[in-house]
């Protein structure tokens, strides 16, 4: 989590004015999102790759 904080403080300060798309953000969110939905989809069909 910290690693997308940091990400966001130095995107926020390096990055074009707001009101501008910025593709790598929007990467990250993606990423993120397909990561959760594995993630759900996985512990769905077996709950114990979870646990160990």
């Amino acid at each position: 989590m910290s690693l997308a904080s940091d990400y966001v403080q130095t995107a926020s300060v390096t990055s074009t004015p707001a009101g501008k798309f910025d593709p790598s953000l929007m990467a990250v969110f993606v990423v993120a999102t397909i990561g959760m939905l594995v993630s759900t989809l996985l512990t769905i069909v077996n709950p114990q790759w979870l646990v160990g």
